[in-house]
């Protein structure tokens, strides 16, 4: 395990913990968390509650993969606002590309922008591949309170030096200085990726987990990890 922690022998509070599956020196995988809110308070310098947690699997040569979490991640300068949530899983192939999937959750749009005010989630999956390109395809929708709805998708594609090959969208103000051009279904613009488009289906979930790096954990044990033993100072306070 791994424990950050500051403070004194009778007052102290853990910046970072966590548990790491050992295979080999620098193999295996683990789940850390990080506690902004204890940073905020011994350093007075964040002003933010909330955790990031990190679920990793470093255990194979071909394939790296990583869960990250931000969780009730809130502004103490604005303690009526709605916490934000954050998810992504992230799989890298060493020298090929990779893939993501992450979802925003929270007031993400301006209160007079969304035809309905409330709770919004953005969510994107990106596919590249290393020296091709890639693409981009995101949805945004209107989450709570219900009923649930897509308010626009987004669509984007890129070459291998980075550069826009594609773009589409549903949004009413597509204007200059982002209009549709290309054409994001043919996947030789596209880094050789067809669409990706995000299931509906996401948006009353909230999540988006990727199967594959499901598996990923599951070989690197870190999906044995619990959140409360992550959480859970492995030192003797006595000690500290």
């Amino acid at each position: 395990g791994i424990d950050l922690s500051v403070g004194t022998a009778m007052t102290f509070s853990a910046v970072m913990t966590g548990v790491f599956i050992k295979f080999a020196p620098r193999v295996g995988g683990g789940r850390f968390h990080m506690s902004l809110t204890n940073i905020s308070d011994l350093f007075d310098s964040m002003n933010t509650d909330g955790s990031i947690h990190l679920v990793f699997a470093i255990h194979r040569q071909d394939a790296r993969g990583r869960r990250i979490l931000y969780l009730n991640v809130k502004d103490r300068g604005d303690p009526e606002a709605t916490p934000l949530t954050y998810g992504s899983d992230i799989i890298h192939f060493p020298g090929k590309g990779g893939r993501m999937r992450a979802v925003f959750y929270g007031d993400l749009l301006p209160g007079d922008m969304p035809p309905v005010a409330g709770t919004e989630l953005f969510a994107m999956r990106v596919l590249w591949k290393t020296g091709q390109g890639g693409r981009a395809d995101a949805l945004i929708a209107h989450a709570l309170p219900p009923p649930a709805q897509v308010l626009g998708t987004a669509h984007e594609c890129w070459d291998s030096d980075g550069r826009r090959t594609a773009y589409y969208d549903t949004f009413a103000d597509n204007d200059a200085q982002d209009p549709n051009e290309g054409d994001v279904t043919d996947a030789a613009s596209c880094g050789g990726f067809g669409r990706d488009d995000v299931p509906e289906e996401v948006v009353d979930a909230a999540i988006d987990p990727d199967p594959e790096l499901d598996d990923l954990l599951a070989e690197a044990e870190a999906d044995t990890i619990d959140e409360s033993e992550a959480d859970a100072p492995d030192l003797d306070p006595e000690m500290r």
